[in-house]
C-alpha cells in the first residue's frame, strides 16, 4: 500500500455511512497522507464498438506478465 490506506476497507465503512474523517476511518486531510512509492493498475477487458460497447468475448492467445525487482502482480484467472 503506498498510502497504508487500505481501500477496500475504507470502501466498505463508506458504503456503510461513515464518513472520511470520523471513527472507524479516520482519514487524515489528503495533504497530510503520506506516499511511499507508485502503483499502477491494469485490466484486460473487451468491449465490442460495433454493438455499442457492450461486453465481448474471445480467445486470449498470449498472456505475458512483468516480473522483476520491485514489481508486485496481483493476478486474476481467465477462462475460456
Amino acid at each position: 500500500m503506498i498510502t497504508g490506506i487500505d481501500l477496500e476497507k475504507t470502501q466498505i465503512h463508506i458504503a456503510e455511512g461513515y464518513a472520511l474523517h470520523e471513527p472507524p476511518i479516520s482519514l487524515p486531510q489528503q495533504d497530510a497522507v503520506q506516499k511511499n512509492g507508485f502503483a499502477i493498475q491494469c485490466r484486460i477487458t473487451t468491449e465490442d464498438p460495433e454493438n455499442d460497447f457492450m461486453p465481448d468475448y474471445g480467445t486470449i492467445l498470449a498472456y505475458r506478465s512483468a516480473e522483476g525487482f520491485g514489481i508486485r502482480l496481483d493476478e486474476g484467472n481467465v477462462y475460456n
